[in-house]
């Protein structure tokens, strides 16, 4: 995928700044800075979702979004959220239920399960689509950090069972360093890229995490 974008505005305020991006098959994408920074508006610039901007984003393939909210239809049952968002089969959608940890819960509305379980539906909805990319707009935000852990690990488990690349919108450093493999940080007014940096090994080695940690607070700053 290949994004360049002159610029991004709502009205007389300017939001994004140039950024030019290339993004391999696969690649898990932390989209890393501070809230109000843009990283959603760039997230749905990528759905197409907004495309009032000055710019091209190519090569996109089928995307799949899990916003902060779950979005789903308090009317429908568990597998009829997933089958009439994505027209995948009832016999998919049950298999999908079951990899989320939604076994036994097929039939229940949304209001008949737990935050945790409804953003459990809405990831499995997502990965009905069979997307090329999963974008997550900070999908885990509003969560306890138990629940939050959990949605990480069967996120992460997901993602390579899936083969999905990912752009993920957070402002958690240690989320971003959980679920992606490269970080982009925005910053700035307009926003632009101020790092692009592989994540390979940075998981597990506490001395270059605190390193990220003291440059993005220099780059929040600038």
């Amino acid at each position: 995928m290949r994004i360049d974008i002159a610029g991004k505005s709502f009205g007389s305020v300017s939001v994004l700044g140039r950024i030019e991006l290339d993004i391999a098959s696969g690649e898990r994408i932390a989209l890393l800075g501070p809230s109000g920074i843009g990283k959603s508006t760039l997230i749905r610039m990528v759905a197409g979702l907004d495309r009032d901007f000055a710019g091209r984003i190519e090569d996109v393939g089928r995307t799949a979004i899990v916003f902060q909210e779950p979005t789903l239809l308090p009317w429908r049952s568990a597998v009829q959220n997933v089958t009439l968002a994505t027209r995948c089969s009832a016999s998919d959608a049950r298999a999908l239920l079951a990899e989320v940890g939604l076994e036994g819960r097929e039939d229940a509305f949304p209001r008949q399960l737990s935050l945790g379980q409804q953003r459990r539906l809405a990831l499995a909805r997502a990965f009905a689509a069979k997307p090329a990319i999963l974008l997550l707009d900070e999908a885990f935000a509003s969560l306890d950090p138990e629940t939050a852990d959990r949605m990480h690990a069967l996120t992460e488990q997901m993602i390579r069972t899936h083969g999905t690349g990912a752009i993920l919108a957070t402002h958690d450093l240690d989320e971003a360093l959980r679920l992606g493999s490269r970080l982009i940080v925005l910053s700035g007014r307009p926003a632009t890229v101020k790092l692009d940096l592989s994540l390979a090994g940075v998981r597990d080695d506490t001395g270059r995490r605190d390193e990220i940690a003291e440059r993005l607070k220099v780059l929040y700053q600038a």
